[in-house]
């Protein structure tokens, strides 16, 4: 077991579809995971309220998908979630990196994949619909665009940890090929 070894967990939980039926539907779920040292990602607000009151020992972690791009906004995140991962394009801006506070609660992508360059970042909200069965069977936006993958684009990790940071999230290759 996981657990008896030491190793925790990163539930994924991003959907912007929550509603408190499906959220109580869920608690088992949740008490199974619930020990400290375990992160739930989310993307909702107010999935997070109701996982902070009803489940302390999680960490709770803002999602990329919530597009986190300003100082003032990360200050604010911090108000709601113990750690804030910064979109990729943001890898690029030295000098906003540097005015970031609270260094050792950012996450920061070790590698880039389309979510880099994309201009639109509507896939994030089509997957939600799909989980929920409110859409049909769609495209991602780089395949309607013609965005390249970027699987290959790795960032200098070695210059952000002399910045101060320290958690970084790699994607792994094979979910790079990712269809629904």
């Amino acid at each position: 077991m996981l657990k008896n070894r030491n190793i925790h967990i990163a539930l994924t939980l991003t959907n912007h579809y929550i509603t408190k039926d499906l959220y109580l539907k869920n608690i088992p779920f949740l008490e199974k995971y619930h020990q400290k040292g375990n992160i739930i990602i989310c993307t909702s607000d107010e999935l997070t309220k109701m996982i902070r009151k009803d489940f302390p020992m999680y960490r709770l972690r803002a999602s990329i998908i919530k597009n986190i791009n300003t100082v003032d906004s990360i200050r604010q995140a911090f108000d709601l979630y113990d750690d804030v991962v910064i979109p990729m394009d943001m890898n690029d801006d030295d000098e906003f990196l540097e005015n970031l506070p609270y260094k050792d609660r950012i996450v920061l992508f070790a590698n880039a994949t389309c979510a880099y360059t994309c201009p639109a970042r509507v896939c994030y909200l089509n997957i939600s619909k799909r989980n929920q069965a409110t859409a049909k069977r769609g495209k991602f936006m780089k395949e309607i665009l013609g965005i390249l993958e970027n699987a290959s684009l790795f960032f200098n990790v070695e210059k952000f940890h002399e910045m101060g940071f320290s958690n970084f999230k790699l994607i792994p290759v094979s979910l790079l090929n990712f269809t629904f």
